[in-house]
């Protein structure tokens, strides 16, 4: 992304303010982005974005998840750290937990409760698609980059009895090193980010939005961060209008260096 920036301010000429934005992974990668090239950038508008690091939110949503579906659901193909059906993870998954929420409605509920999801028709597609982001980190990184031998799960009828029984596994240095690389948020940024997310969204709930805000105070920079939200349902459910209206207010905060207002931005 870097490289195409500097080449189309070559052959074409250098612009301003020139502004990085994306969803959801792109999101993220605008983040990273906006930090680690401060002088490349004006601005930033993640759309539905990770504001937590890598490691933080893989293990928590993702490893996390698909974790206590195994402990609700036993026996879907592999776990967490193996995947026999290969390419065909997602399908495979998404069938078979299709089924079992069927199956079992009430269980299906209290998995709801301790995963943050708003609806049981969302499961089936959340629990395959973290499936298959886990067999590809795994090839990608080499190993699990995971350790929750010392996580205490929460929010459970009996908690006590979930950590008790719960899975437990090792990291792998190497592939924990992997995602510390890709990428780690310092919340050092020097140009002002506007990020705009749903409030109820099934892959990225609140806690991992709201983790950016968080490393932005405790770096001081927060004063150049601003989050906003939309009152919908969905994952990157943000309309062009919105879209249309933070690169303006992005713009107009570059230029005058005037803050924009926070919160509620829901287009009717």
């Amino acid at each position: 992304t870097e490289a195409l920036r500097r080449y189309f301010a070559a052959k074409y000429s250098p612009t301003y303010p020139t502004i990085i934005t994306g969803h959801s992974q792109g999101g993220a990668i605008s983040l990273a982005m906006i930090e680690k090239y401060p002088d490349a950038y004006d601005g930033a508008l993640p759309l539905c974005a990770i504001g937590s690091s890598s490691l933080e939110f893989f293990k928590g949503r993702v490893f996390g998840l698909r974790l206590l579906y195994d402990y609700y659901f036993p026996g879907l193909p592999g776990s967490v750290v193996e995947f026999p059906d290969g390419a065909q993870t997602y399908d495979n998954v998404k069938a078979k937990v299709t089924e079992d929420v069927k199956a079992n409605p009430e269980k299906a509920q209290a998995f709801m409760k301790v995963a943050n999801l708003s609806l049981p028709e969302v499961i089936a597609p959340v629990i395959a698609f973290w499936s298959e982001i886990l067999r590809e980190m795994k090839e990608r990184t080499g190993g699990n980059a995971f350790d929750n031998r010392d996580t205490i799960y929460s929010g459970s009828s009996d908690d006590a009895k979930l950590n008790k029984e719960i899975k437990r596994y090792a990291a792998d240095a190497k592939s924990v090193e992997y995602l510390r690389q890709w990428v780690t948020y310092t919340g050092e940024i020097h140009d002002p980010v506007i990020e705009i997310h749903t409030l109820v969204d099934d892959l990225i709930p609140a806690e991992y939005i709201n983790a950016y805000d968080a490393k932005a105070l405790l770096a001081g920079t927060h004063d150049l961060y601003e989050q906003r939200w939309i009152d919908r349902w969905g994952h990157c459910s943000i309309s062009k209008d919105e879209i249309a209206q933070g690169l303006r207010e992005l713009d107009a905060w570059i230029r005058t260096g005037k803050r924009p207002a926070s919160g509620d931005w829901t287009k009717k």
